[in-house]
């Protein structure tokens, strides 16, 4: 199984976002950014990726629980609001519009 990331991804949003309202330490940073992507699998994906796979990506660093826990941090701190207008979206549409590929764009 493969991972990618886009620099200016719904999961990098959920970071921002998440940043926005609560102070983040460079010891909790990676766990942040595992449970937006976490996020992100789910919000995005048909198939999303198990805890499980995250637990592998961040090399055992982190346990699912922990995973989970921060999941759920990010969530509540949005307010469970995943859905607000973000440049990416907009990129997105004007993109399918000007029907412009995905190779150029990125």
């Amino acid at each position: 199984m493969s991972f990618t990331f886009h620099e200016n991804s719904i999961c990098s949003c959920f970071i921002w976002m998440f940043q926005k309202v609560r102070t983040i330490t460079r010891n909790y940073l990676q766990l942040v950014g595992v449970g937006a992507m976490f996020i992100a699998s789910k919000y995005e994906e048909r198939v999303a990726p198990e805890v499980g796979d995250f637990v592998n990506i961040c090399a055992n660093t982190y346990t699912k629980d922990e995973i989970l826990q921060m999941e759920t941090a990010i969530l509540r701190t949005l307010d469970f609001s995943l859905s607000r207008p973000l440049p990416f979206h907009f990129l997105r549409r004007y993109s399918k519009a000007a029907h412009v590929s995905k190779n150029s764009l990125f």
